[in-house]
């Protein structure tokens, strides 16, 4: 009738799992996690616990607490996970790259740098969910200054949605919301991001035209997508994108680059 013990798990990606547990989770690289995993049992539905873990997720470190509930229409997975240090090369797999996870394709095209490995929405409709995640420190490449990112995951019918989702990026933060309609075929998309201040000369350190660019960036996207990877929904994407410099100076080097 019940459960209560501690929990060492480890494994090539947590994916892996959903055929053992039936608990949607996202493509990932090599994992071990510790916990303890409470559950009470009933012919009716039952509730897991898993509080207190800690994971290694690549070179990630995450903590926190979940819960996992049957009995309704759908299980439902809710909780709080936090991470210590976030790799950004270890959420590659979670939009279809490459990343270091052994499960992940290689791109379909040498030529092509966005993911054109489709999103498992078949699995969406197992379950839902109501998880906030947040990350204190981000390792990142110079390509790409994200300092922090905190959102509020909700999955409910098939339908995914990120509301808020803030990041701290060159300076300063970018805040919006992302929905995926996993029940459409294709899955439509829906976008909204607000960014202000980004200090331009932030922006891609290992680009020498853009260390050389002075100023800050305002500016607001509101678009909407349809498609089944990342590649189809940004190759699809339309609405509207405001940018804003005042009292800054671009190198002419990038503004030829970029025409």
């Amino acid at each position: 009738g019940a459960l209560d013990l501690h929990l060492w798990l480890a494994g090539s990606s947590m994916a892996k799992l959903y055929p053992i547990l039936g608990v949607t989770l996202p493509d990932t690289p090599a994992y071990a996690t510790r916990g303890r995993l409470t559950a009470t049992l009933g012919r009716s539905g039952s509730r897991f616990g898993y509080h207190g873990f800690r994971a290694h997720v690549g070179g990630s470190d995450l903590a926190g607490d979940v819960d996992y509930v049957t009995g309704d229409a759908r299980p439902k997975l809710s909780g709080k996970v936090q991470a210590t240090l976030l790799r950004l090369a270890d959420l590659a797999p979670l939009v279809g790259g490459s990343g270091s996870s052994t499960t992940a394709p290689p791109p379909a095209a040498s030529d092509r740098v966005l993911p054109t490995q489709a999103f498992r929405t078949d699995r969406w409709k197992a379950m839902d969910a109501n998880v906030t995640f947040a990350a204190g420190r981000i390792e990142h490449g110079p390509s790409l200054p994200i300092q922090s990112l905190s959102t509020h995951l909700v999955m409910d019918d098939g339908t995914l949605t990120l509301d808020p989702l803030h990041f701290g990026v060159a300076g300063g933060q970018v805040d919006g919301m992302l929905r995926l309609d996993g029940g459409a075929a294709p899955m439509r998309g829906a976008l909204k991001l607000g960014a202000r201040r980004l200090r331009i000369h932030q922006l891609s350190q290992g680009f020498a035209a853009m260390r050389t660019s002075l100023g800050e960036i305002n500016g607001d996207a509101a678009l909407v997508a349809r498609g089944d990877d990342v590649a189809a929904l940004l190759g699809s994407a339309s609405g509207q994108l405001k940018l804003l410099m005042d009292n800054g100076a671009i190198s002419r080097n990038l503004l030829e680059t970029a025409g």
